[in-house]
């Protein structure tokens, strides 16, 4: 059988909790990435933490952030996945066609959570649907502090978590603590392939934000479930 090794990234919420990972395809055990087909990338890691690996012990209660392209998106593969256990990644090459919209209702109504990824602006690629999603992965790294604080205030016209993903400075992090970011994934949090040695350096940086930023959340979050079920 062809080797298959799946990386997994920490998701923090704003108490620091580990709540969920990032299942990430490898073909190496070096941690590096060669995938040039997004299906097959995407399948080989539903095949591997449901069928090989068994979801209940790569997650445990967590939940698995899977990504998934147009093609998965749209196959009866993505139901081999129990809902209460991952969260569906669309990837940034999805485009809110009505077909996609209609799909992702319909994995909506049978339990599955949704996350859009890599997200620097809203636009018509994704507005149709943000009154869907669970949870919108913030790009920080390719964005401006002010870019970043434009976002998030847009962010809030939708019951969606806002994520801040590929974090790399602790400056960075308490930035989006700030802002109101309610969960948190990146180089920051995961350095050197120790998936937990962030925990006594980020407790240090971000501890003080938490008070002051968790006054500042408002409105209603109905679908804001995801990771946390």
């Amino acid at each position: 059988m062809e080797n298959i090794f799946l990386g997994k990234q920490p998701i923090l919420d704003r108490n620091q909790n580990l709540v969920a990972y990032e299942f990430l395809f490898r073909t190496t055990e070096d941690n590096q990435a060669n995938v040039s087909d997004g299906f097959r990338a995407s399948a080989n890691v539903v095949v591997n933490v449901y069928g090989h690996l068994g979801i209940q012990q790569v997650l445990g209660n967590l939940r698995g952030f899977i990504n998934v392209n147009h093609e998965l998106l749209l196959d009866d593969a993505v139901l081999l996945l129990p809902s209460k256990h991952v969260v569906l990644e669309l990837l940034e090459t999805i485009s809110a066609t009505p077909e996609v919209v209609q799909r992702c209702i319909e994995l909506k109504q049978m339990g599955y959570q949704l996350a859009l990824d890599d997200v620097t602006r809203i636009d018509d690629r994704i507005g149709p649907l943000l009154p869907i999603i669970n949870v919108v992965k913030v790009d920080v790294l390719a964005l401006t502090d002010n870019e970043i604080i434009d976002l998030i205030q847009k962010l809030r016209a939708w019951p969606v978590i806002p994520l801040a993903e590929k974090v790399d400075s602790p400056e960075r992090a308490r930035m989006c603590m700030d802002l109101g970011f309610e969960m948190f994934q990146g180089y920051f949090f995961c350095q050197a392939g120790n998936c937990f040695r962030w925990q006594d350096r980020i407790r240090k940086i971000i501890s003080s934000a938490i008070a002051v930023a968790g006054d500042a959340r408002c409105g209603d979050r109905g679908n804001r479930t995801a990771a946390q079920a």
